[in-house]
This record gives C-alpha cells, sequence and structure tokens, in this order.
C-alpha cells in the first residue's frame, strides 16, 4: 500500500483499540521508551508478523505523529476497509423508524462532532436550523461564563 494512504493513530487508548480490532492493519509501531512495558503486547504481535516497531525520542515521535500531541505512541495503519452496503438494511431501520446517518471518510473530526449534533437535533424533532442557533449561542454563553469565572481570584 503506498505511504500517503496508510493513517497514523496516536495515543495509547487508540492504539490500544486498534490492537484489540484489527491487528492486522497496523503496519509499524513507534513509541517512547516510557511506554515500553505498554505496548510490550503489540510488540510482540508485530514481530511475529514480521513488521517493524522502534522506540524512539519524543522528537522523532512528533515527526512520525505530524503533532506533538501524540501521547507517546503511534501505530502506523491501513484504512478500515468499507463495510460492504446492504441495501435490505437502510429498509429495515426504516420500518422500525431509526434514524439513518452514513458517514464515509469523515476527514476532519470537528465536522464528525457538527453532523453528531445536527443528527441529534434532528432526532429530537427539530424542523428548522433556529435550533442549531440556539444550541450554538447555548455553548457560546457557557464558554464565556466559564472564561469569565476563570479569571477571577
Amino acid at each position: 500500500m503506498p505511504k500517503d494512504k496508510l493513517l497514523r493513530v496516536a495515543g495509547l487508548p487508540a492504539v490500544q483499540a486498534l490492537f484489540a480490532t484489527a491487528p492486522a492493519r497496523v503496519e509499524r509501531l513507534f513509541f517512547l521508551g516510557e511506554l515500553r512495558r505498554e505496548v510490550s503486547d503489540y510488540c510482540g504481535v508485530l514481530s511475529r508478523a514480521r513488521k517493524p516497531y522502534r522506540q524512539v525520542g519524543t522528537e522523532e515521535l512528533a515527526r512520525v505523529a505530524g503533532t506533538v500531541l501524540h501521547g507517546g505512541v503511534v501505530a502506523i495503519a491501513r484504512p478500515q476497509p468499507p463495510r460492504p452496503f446492504e441495501p435490505g438494511e437502510p429498509a429495515h431501520w426504516a420500518k422500525d423508524g431509526k434514524l439513518l446517518l452514513l458517514l464515509d471518510g469523515i476527514g476532519n473530526p470537528h465536522n464528525l462532532g457538527a453532523i453528531a449534533r445536527t443528527a441529534t437535533n434532528i432526532r429530537s424533532g427539530a424542523r428548522t436550523p433556529v435550533s442549531g442557533m440556539v444550541h450554538a449561542l447555548t455553548l457560546l454563553a457557557v464558554l464565556l461564563i466559564f472564561a469569565y469565572q476563570s479569571t477571577k481570584p
């Protein structure tokens, strides 16, 4: 698989979840020395599959992760293959009155939050954009109140 198609999964909880659900997708593992004990089982999995893993320094891990917010471990993995679309499944959900939300390749996690809020809003009976605006203004008010409170001695 081309290098540009591989994903960087950073942080111990995310890497643990990846190894728990799809260890074969992991191509390489990089980690800081202080997490050696936590990732030793994952190194064994990669060793048996003849895939590389390496303990690195903070600067190199930041370079591999593409950010300094890497949580001490980064797995380089193949993307999750999309589930095959079963045309009968959405029809079954529609009969039950369940909301159907299909998301494919969300590249920006901030978009996912907006999509989830919109879906929740619709499920709650919203019919116009006004409810979304009220939600945004409420969040802004809460944020401003907390910001003001945090500046008080």
